[in-house]
């Protein structure tokens, strides 16, 4: 592991040494898992794909399919 020197405002030290002390770890180790989760490479996706399904009557089907779940009935 290599040292490093992390410059923080007042209000981000005071909140990162009372969660390392809620948690029972170290400053370190939530910066550690903060980068950790920040730098990770994250998923693509295809937004062409939301709302695909290998189903092609479910257009046909989605007032009945709605009924299903409720939509569409006046409230009282």
């Amino acid at each position: 592991m290599e040292r490093t020197t992390v410059y923080l405002d007042e209000v981000t030290k005071k909140l990162l040494k009372a969660a390392a002390r809620r948690r029972h770890i170290t400053e370190a180790e939530i910066i550690r898992e903060a980068l950790a989760l920040h730098l990770r490479p994250r998923r693509q996706g295809n937004p062409r794909a939301v709302g695909r399904s290998s189903d092609q009557g479910v257009a046909q089907r989605i007032d009945e399919a709605l009924a299903e779940l409720g939509f569409g009935r006046s409230a009282g």
